[in-house]
């Protein structure tokens, strides 16, 4: 009698195709299993949606819905950048005039590799370089991997019909926002970062991480625009070795918010945070080594010395990875693991948004006054 097999999901299929074609050992096939299926899982997380349902660039006079019409922006005749640098995609939630079926949204993340997060969601994908931690990107390396499913490459884009997604997550998570791109980049218009942030504010049950190698944007735009920053929006830079310590760590102290953290990853050279770490400065910081084929190695005293210096003020110290990738090592330091976030109130109590916002708005802009009226005084 013949063993009846269940029926494969899709993404088992291809798998189990190469196993009964001898392209890997029956003895192997378990481990390997469930390691192809994780890797088929997460390349289907980072699908960005059919590119044939995306826009054109310009409004269509007919055969679209006002819904999504009004959504496609012109970036030449908005003149607010350079045409082409920046684009937008765009979705609705019904059929249009021709009875054709919109694109789809794409579902944020709700697992990810990144240990200190729970989630990742992205309204925005694309970057550029700006210092030696971008030398090996890993967002820019998962776009040339995977070229069909990143259609733009690693241009900016803007991709609105994302911006309900943390809406749809019902239990609260940690979630990282824009882990393929960067919040502050220049190409993201103050309207979308206003849409980003109201949806922030909409949805406190989840915490939201930032990371940005752009302080001095972050916190110019912060203050420019009246930007609440409640206490479930933790605002970070990253700062990958001593050259880029002061003038990040200071734009980062300019901007209020209950939790402010660096991101050390990848850490490429020693690094003294001592000047700005306490409880009311920049109070959690993330260690980790670059990861890849062309990673830089990281020596072990450059993350012995950043929890050294924050043990010293108790400020919460999270050992992201190391160099050496050994099994049921690689997330620990000198043999312990160190795995902690900052604290932070029940958002319960938090008050009303529009409350927040205009109890905000005149601190805001005192703070940003302060903050020229510095730079004016340094040059």
């Amino acid at each position: 009698m013949s063993e009846t097999r269940p029926a494969l999901q899709p993404l088992q299929q291809p798998i189990r195709a190469k196993i009964e074609t001898g392209k890997v050992s029956r003895f192997d096939k378990v481990g390997w299993w469930q390691k192809e299926l994780r890797k088929a899982k997460y390349q289907a997380s980072m699908q960005p949606g059919n590119p044939a349902a995306r826009q054109p660039s310009r409004p269509p006079s007919s055969g679209r819905s006002a819904a999504v019409a009004h959504l496609v922006w012109d970036q030449e005749a908005a003149g607010s950048n350079p045409a082409g640098q920046t684009t937008l995609i765009t979705g609705s939630a019904s059929p249009d005039n021709q009875g054709n079926q919109p694109q789809q949204e794409e579902d944020m993340n709700n697992s990810t590799g990144i240990s200190w997060a729970q989630a990742t969601w992205n309204p925005v994908t694309g970057c550029d370089k700006v210092s030696e931690g971008c030398d090996n990107c890993y967002a820019e390396a998962l776009t040339k991997k995977y070229p069909k499913n990143w259609p733009d490459g690693f241009a900016v884009v803007l991709h609105p019909d994302r911006l309900n997604q943390p809406a749809k997550v019902k239990q609260g998570k940690r979630i990282f926002v824009n882990s393929m791109s960067d919040l502050f980049h220049p190409r993201v218009t103050d309207e979308f970062l206003t849409r980003i942030w109201q949806t922030m504010l909409d949805h406190p049950r989840h915490t939201y991480l930032t990371l940005t190698k752009r302080p001095q944007p972050m916190a110019r735009r912060i203050l420019q625009l009246g930007l609440p920053v409640p206490d479930h929006i933790w605002l970070g830079t990253s700062i990958e070795s001593q050259q880029y310590a002061e003038h990040r760590a200071e734009a980062l102290l300019r901007t209020p918010g209950k939790v402010r953290w660096v991101s050390a990853e990848p850490l490429i050279g020693p690094l003294d945070l001592s000047e700005w770490l306490g409880p009311d400065l920049i109070n959690w910081v993330v260690v980790g080594a670059e990861s890849g084929k062309r990673r830089r190695q990281m020596k072990a005293e450059w993350a012995t010395g950043l929890r050294d210096q924050c043990q010293a003020v108790e400020v919460p110290f999270f050992y992201k990875q190391g160099s050496a990738y050994l099994s049921g090592q690689y997330d620990k330091l000198e043999n312990v693991r160190h795995h902690k976030f900052p604290t932070h109130p029940q958002y319960h109590d938090r008050p009303h948004n529009e409350y927040a916002v205009n109890n905000r708005a005149e601190e805001s802009q005192k703070h940003f006054e302060a903050y020229q009226a510095e730079l004016a005084g340094r040059r």
